[in-house]
């Protein structure tokens, strides 16, 4: 009987080896070069921290699995930042030296904590401040008249958007179906407006001032309509 020779294996080692590969941090990473270097053993890395730019661009370039994600670390200046900028939830104001909640500040996601560093107040005055300048309103309202100069259909057609729902195409198809006159009086000497259901808000079609003023006043109501065409044929 041929005696067979039996292994055995540590309990600690085999729960390493269910575990799957072992995971590892990269700390200062760099370009990672460890991670070349536990490639070959079936190592994985859990994620990278560089201070530097490139080296995190690196990083992310050669490893895009969302496994391996490049970390940003602070820097002694960025912390030195957060603990001066931010005590117990609030935040420093750089113009009137006061602490504020973060409600007290615009955010700001090109900012390294996402908020301006001037609150909300202290903006609001700096920005009255530059519109009362010497020329400044004048030189505000030549700008904004050349725009609107410009931007006569663009402006027309946002505020059809606005209003009714529809587009400045849609207004003038309706134009030319009514043959440029109004739907009630027939007359093409005023200017038209939209008229639409204040109910369903449905536009109906375009008529001038004065008619869409009267339907208005009317209610809209073809009862008190019908009594009003009885009173003008019995006069």
């Amino acid at each position: 009987m041929t005696n067979q020779q039996h292994t055995s294996i540590h309990p600690e080692v085999q729960r390493e080896r269910d575990r799957g590969p072992p995971t590892y941090a990269c700390v200062c990473s760099g370009i990672s070069a460890p991670t070349l270097a536990a490639k070959p053993l079936g190592w994985k890395t859990k994620f990278f921290s560089e201070i530097e730019p490139f080296p995190r661009a690196v990083c992310s370039c050669n490893y895009p699995d969302n496994s391996y994600r490049s970390v940003h670390v602070f820097t002694t200046h960025e912390a030195e930042m957060v603990r001066k900028k931010w005590v117990r939830g609030k935040k420093h104001c750089a113009c009137c030296d006061s602490w504020k909640s973060p409600a007290h500040f615009h955010k700001n996601t090109l900012k390294w904590d996402g908020y301006h560093a001037f609150c909300k107040s202290c903006m609001s005055a700096a920005s009255k401040r530059r519109y009362n300048r010497p020329g400044k309103k004048e030189q505000l309202l030549e700008k904004a008249k050349r725009y609107r100069k410009a931007n006569v259909r663009k402006r027309k057609d946002t505020l059809l958007k606005s209003r009714f729902g529809i587009s400045l195409e849609i207004y003038e198809q309706i134009l030319q179906n009514q043959d440029g006159r109004c739907a009630i009086c027939k007359r093409n000497d005023r200017r038209l407006c939209v008229d639409h259901c204040h109910t369903s808000l449905k536009v109906r079609g375009l008529l001038c001032t004065p008619c869409n003023t009267s339907l208005g006043a009317f209610g809209n109501d073809l009862e008190v309509l019908s009594a009003a065409i009885k009173y003008l044929e019995a006069a």
